[in-house]
């Protein structure tokens, strides 16, 4: 099993009594758990503190009207899993194709949680790596990616163990990706 010793999960459920047990299950699994009783209070915990994985019920986003893709347009790199007690096939899909990790129905087994969240939280520190390679942006670079000719400029991989060579797009990304122990 994965290590969780570290990651922080945040739980965002309108119920206090569900809120209590997700944190508790959440320690049980080894991981150290906020909780939030609505969207809004959900993003101000998110603002000051770094999350790997958010569970967000979809109830309460009924609360505030702040739902799961307000977290993840203001903070891309956590894993979203949504979860409900009354899902639809309409509601599971339209979550998962505007950006949800997953989607969790209620009531859940906490050997639901132990298999999906080691995940959620790889996916979030993987997203925050490559934003950080990323952020420097690509120094320099001139060329086209769709021509024959080479780009030319500061080599990406400079400063994380590669050397040399620049490399159309796609190429690019795969090596960073290698840097990265993928």
């Amino acid at each position: 099993m994965r290590q969780t010793a570290g990651y922080r999960v945040l739980v965002i459920e309108a119920q206090a009594e569900t809120r209590r047990n997700m944190c508790g299950y959440l320690t049980q699994l080894g991981y150290r758990a906020d909780a939030a009783g609505s969207g809004a209070e959900g993003l101000t915990l998110l603002g000051g503190n770094v999350y790997d994985a958010v569970l967000f019920d979809a109830a309460a986003e009924g609360t505030d009207e702040i739902g799961f893709r307000d977290i993840l347009t203001r903070f891309p790199d956590v894993s979203v899993v949504v979860m409900s007690a009354t899902p639809s096939v309409k509601a599971v899909i339209a979550s998962l194709r505007s950006g949800a990790f997953d989607y969790i129905i209620k009531p859940y087994e906490i050997q639901e949680l132990a298999l999906i969240l080691p995940r959620a939280t790889e996916r979030s520190q993987e997203n925050r790596r490559r934003r950080e390679l990323f952020a420097g942006g690509f120094h320099g670079v001139t060329g086209s990616v769709d021509s024959d000719e080479p780009l030319q400029g500061e080599p990406i991989g400079s400063g994380h163990g590669k050397s040399g060579g620049y490399r159309r797009e796609a190429e690019c990304v795969a090596t960073i990706e290698k840097g990265t122990n993928r």
